[in-house]
């Protein structure tokens, strides 16, 4: 018999672990994971790994979905705002970041 893909293994951490995330909060009598007015607003600690196990999967799930080159036209593309030129213009608190929109309003006036 073959190995399981790679793929199908991931799908089954995110099932295991999302089966014990529904299991944990049944037997303390919890609500499940929502974003309803009433819910918890961050979810019992007791549950981290199997979030983290989700997370985790989920990427590297979404990753071989992928396929290599849009991942990682995907993973540069979306990394240019955060390079080091932009944290100035991202940071407006720092002086730096308010001299560069001073030098950016005069030239756009």
């Amino acid at each position: 018999m073959s190995q399981p893909s790679r793929i199908s293994e991931l799908s089954a951490v995110i099932q295991t672990s999302t089966s014990k995330i529904d299991e944990y909060l049944s037997a303390k009598g919890l609500p499940p994971l929502s974003f309803d007015v009433h819910s918890a607003s961050k979810p019992p600690d007791a549950i981290l790994p199997f979030q983290t196990a989700i997370l985790e999967a989920i990427d590297e799930l979404h990753a071989l979905v992928q396929g290599p080159v849009p991942f990682i036209i995907n993973l540069t593309t979306s990394n240019v705002p955060k390079s080091l030129h932009s944290l100035p213009l991202l940071l407006p608190q720092s002086s730096a970041g308010k001299e560069k929109q001073k030098k950016n309003k005069k030239l756009t006036d």
